[in-house]
C-alpha cells in the first residue's frame, strides 16, 4: 500500500517545511559494530524509497513443506502460499526456520517409508556439470556490470510502477545481459573458493528468475 505513494513522491519530491529540528535515530550496523546517530531531518534531505528484499510465491507445497515430486521439500523464499498476498516484515525469519523444522521432522517420518534410495540420473548430473563449468572456457570478463545492469533493468521496468510496455522492454533487456553473459567467463586457475565463479552461477540463475517475474507481470 506504502510503495506507490512513495514512488510517487520519490518522482516529485516536496521538502519538508522549514520549523523545529525533527530528529530521528538511526542505528547502523558494520560488521560486528553498531552506532547509534541522532540526526535532524528539516535541514537535510533523507531518501525513502521502496525497495524489494524478499521474493514470494514459488513451489507449491502442502503444509509439511512436500511438493509434488516424492522427496523434495520446499521453505523460505523458493515456496510459494505460506505468505498470502503480503508478507510481515517478521515473517520470513518464521517463512524459513518454522518451516525448515518442519521440513526436517517430515523428511525423518517419510524417509521410513521411501523405500531404497533410487540411483541418480547421470545424463542429468552431467548437463549440470556443464551448465556450471560453462563460464571456464570463455575469456573473464566483469560481472559485476552485468549485475549492476540487471539491477538497474529490474528497477527503471519491472519495478513498483509496471506498464505493459516497460515490462516488454524490461525483458528484452534481462535476454539482452542474460546473451552477454554466457559470453562472459572466469578465471579457472584455482577453481577452489573461487568467488567469482559463485557470483557467475548467480548471475545466471538470477537471470532466468527475472524473466519469469516479467512475463508473469506481462500475463496479468
Amino acid at each position: 500500500m506504502l510503495a506507490r505513494p512513495i514512488h510517487h513522491d520519490e518522482q516529485s519530491p516536496d521538502r519538508m517545511p522549514a520549523g523545529k529540528p525533527r530528529y530521528i535515530r538511526l542505528l547502523l550496523l558494520t560488521g560486528c559494530y553498531a552506532a547509534l546517530l541522532c540526526i535532524n531531518i528539516i535541514p537535510l534531505p533523507v531518501e525513502v524509497v521502496p525497495t524489494a528484499h524478499y521474493f514470494m510465491g514459488g513451489v507449491i507445497v502442502d503444509p509439511d513443506t512436500r511438493t509434488a515430486i516424492e522427496g523434495l521439500y520446499v521453505v523460505g523464499e523458493d515456496a510459494g502460499g505460506a505468505q498470502g498476498s503480503n508478507r510481515l516484515g517478521g515473517n520470513g525469519v518464521a517463512n524459513s526456520t518454522v518451516y525448515g523444522g518442519v521440513a526436517g521432522d517430515r523428511m525423518g517420518l517419510d524417509i521410513r517409508h521411501m523405500g531404497a534410495l533410487r540411483d541418480p540420473d547421470q545424463q542429468i548430473l552431467d548437463r549440470e556439470i556443464e551448465r556450471a563449468r560453462h563460464p571456464l572456457s570463455w575469456k573473464p570478463g566483469n560481472i559485476h556490470r552485468l549485475r549492476q545492469n540487471l539491477q538497474e533493468t529490474m528497477w527503471e521496468d519491472v519495478g513498483v510502477m509496471r506498464t505493459r510496455k516497460r515490462m516488454e522492454r524490461g525483458l528484452g533487456r534481462i535476454d539482452e545481459i542474460s546473451s552477454e553473459l554466457m559470453h562472459t567467463g572466469v578465471d579457472s586457475g584455482n577453481l577452489a573458493f573461487n568467488l567469482t565463479w559463485h557470483d557467475w552461477l548467480n548471475m545466471a540463475s538470477l537471470c532466468d528468475i527475472l524473466q519469469v517475474i516479467a512475463k508473469s507481470g506481462i500475463a496479468r
